[in-house]
């Protein structure tokens, strides 16, 4: 019993590695490119930096980057958690509605800190009408893993408590995140 449940495990950890080398990840310049065009779209109140999020890549694969515009650097990469409900690996569902328990994509300005359940929290504001507006009503923040293993949440973008409180230091009140779906 023992013995197939390393096989299996082994398989697993496999199937995973083969499954991160596959997928598609933005480079460093198409990463600054996209950072550049939606602070040009959006025109939030603060532009040194964006947060860009990459569901296409999976939950125990670095799929956060911060980026600081005026270097023109990638300055954090980190593993950031979203729904349960959404996907296993990667998010395939999302939602914009209240209780819905789904990630959600598109553009967001960030908000205001404060403590909250979780610890150390930022809200964010969805910016596109119809995908992500809901997002104040649905309580949807960053904040740190609850379960330290797990990358899941209801809905918010989780990440490790050090990745948290570095991210929401950096951008709260104004900077743009941009999920990639």
């Amino acid at each position: 019993m023992r013995r197939k449940l390393i096989i299996a495990l082994l398989l697993l950890v496999f199937l995973m590695i083969i499954w991160i080398v596959r997928i598609p990840s933005f480079s460093d310049e198409a990463l600054m490119r996209l950072a550049e065009d939606k602070v040009k779209q959006y025109q939030p109140p603060k532009s040194s930096f964006v947060i860009i999020v990459d569901y296409r890549r999976p939950v125990f694969a670095d799929r956060l980057y911060l980026i600081d515009l005026k270097k023109r650097k990638i300055v954090l990469r980190a593993k950031v958690g979203h729904a349960f409900r959404s996907g296993f690996f990667t998010p395939c569902r999302f939602g914009n509605i209240k209780g819905s328990n789904l990630s959600t994509y598109g553009t967001f300005q960030t908000a205001s800190d404060y403590n909250g359940k979780y610890g150390y929290a930022m809200r964010v504001v969805g910016l596109d009408k119809g995908i992500n507006d809901h997002t104040l009503k649905r309580a949807i923040v960053f904040h740190k893993n609850y379960i330290p293993v797990l990358m899941y949440s209801n809905g918010c973008f989780t990440t490790d408590e050090k990745v948290n409180r570095t991210l929401i230091e950096t951008t709260k009140n104004g900077h743009l995140l941009c999920v990639v779906k």
